[in-house]
């Protein structure tokens, strides 16, 4: 019998007002665009497990993704962690056959980070670009996480235009 879970995940996840602007405002399409490279790399990284030729495609997708927004980086992640529970299981899992794998992936990020360096001078912005100390940041970061969390469990007056205020120390 087949679950209805992912069905009803995908549904509320479609109507949910508060993922509106990836589709009503054009400037949002980096989301979509580094999503879709994203479940692509996640596909061929898949099939690479019956043909490991798949594993450059996938990395590829997965740096078109990081190309897209940096947030596709997140996929390496994902592809870690399932390597991770693969290894756990136990099935179909060698060391080996793992990192023909994740070489190209890790490659790929590898390369995204040295363009990102030779572009930017750095990996992440400079002190200099936030006048607010490391523990404001801190704090203002979890005080947007608790609002989106809010702004998902009761979606009350979301617009596609909604200004997220920045915290202030």
């Amino acid at each position: 019998k087949r679950s209805r879970l992912p069905l009803i995940a995908a549904l509320v996840f479609s109507l949910h007002p508060i993922h509106t602007e990836a589709v009503a405002w054009i400037a949002a399409i980096s989301d979509l665009s580094y999503t879709l490279f994203g479940l692509l790399a996640w596909i061929a990284y898949l099939r690479a497990f019956d043909r490991q030729r798949w594993a450059v495609p996938a990395s590829l997708l997965l740096f078109a993704s990081m190309l897209a927004k940096e947030t596709g980086a997140i996929v390496f992640l994902v592809l870690l962690a399932f390597e991770g529970v693969e290894a756990v299981r136990g099935r179909q899992w060698v060391w080996r056959t793992a990192g023909v794998r994740l070489v190209p992936a890790a490659l790929a990020v590898t390369f995204y980070a040295a363009l990102r360096f030779s572009a930017l001078g750095s990996l992440a912005p400079s002190a200099q670009q936030h006048p607010q100390g490391a523990f404001e940041l801190t704090c203002g970061a979890f005080a947007l996480f608790a609002r989106y969390i809010l702004a998902l469990v009761a979606p009350i007056g979301l617009n596609v235009m909604r200004v997220v205020p920045s915290p202030q120390g």
